[in-house]
């Protein structure tokens, strides 16, 4: 069955050049991908879609201030110079806030949050989808610190730092069918989580999704994280 084309188009500025874009509303998020506006091949694939599928809105929600300004007026002229539509300025709505982890106060319109709060995954985006069997599973804990492993062995992964993660998808990102599960807990921060959508699109990996961790690997990395501190 053919995909029904979603009329709005909506970018999120996440920060530096980072970038993330959907069809539709923020409950399905469909086609949901992230990238930097500073990646032609990145902005190409985006312009092709949106040339198959012609919205009718373009929508632009900020989600940081660095940059903001700029990045809005560079997106919007690419957009000018390929024909579509000009873009309208919007906020992010609560279930992109918890998604995208709106720093506190950026946004003055934004309703209260909590602590902590759960990260919203579109539909669909779980662990009981088929993503193959060469998959990169990336817990991300505390203080920027990352726990990955392969597909189902998760007591035979190794902690990593950011450089390290970076080393280890260089040497892994030609192999074949080469998947990443990124799993945030309730302790990531919106600035890892970037730092992790910026280090993904460096080295051009494209098959990864954002999908919470399950309760083995909370307990699993609970137990880890209780004897280092000891």
């Amino acid at each position: 069955m053919q995909k029904k084309d979603s009329p709005i188009l909506n970018f999120v500025l996440l920060g530096n050049d980072s970038i993330a874009c959907y069809y539709g509303n923020s409950t399905a998020m469909n086609d949901l991908r992230y990238g930097s506006l500073t990646n032609p091949k990145f902005i190409d694939s985006i312009l092709v879609t949106a040339n198959n599928r012609k919205p009718v809105q373009i929508r632009v929600k900020r989600n940081s201030s660095d940059k903001q300004n700029e990045n809005w007026a560079y997106l919007d002229t690419i957009l000018h110079r390929n024909n579509f539509p000009s873009s309208q300025p919007d906020t992010l709505d609560i279930k992109e806030q918890q998604f995208f982890r709106t720093p506190p106060g950026f946004l003055s319109t934004a309703a209260p949050q909590k602590s902590e709060v759960k990260l919203f995954l579109p539909k669909g985006e779980s662990e009981k989808a088929n993503y193959g069997s060469n998959v990169l599973k990336v817990v991300m804990l505390p203080k920027n610190d990352l726990y990955a492993y392969n597909n189902k062995k998760l007591k035979e992964g190794k902690r990593y730092t950011y450089k390290q993660l970076q080393s280890l998808l260089s040497s892994r990102k030609s192999e074949k069918d080469f998947f990443v599960l990124v799993k945030p807990t309730k302790q990531t921060t919106y600035e890892s989580t970037v730092a992790m959508l910026d280090l993904l699109g460096g080295e051009e990996i494209r098959n990864y999704k954002l999908v919470d961790p399950t309760k083995e690997e909370e307990d699993f990395t609970k137990i880890l994280l209780n004897n280092n501190s000891k």
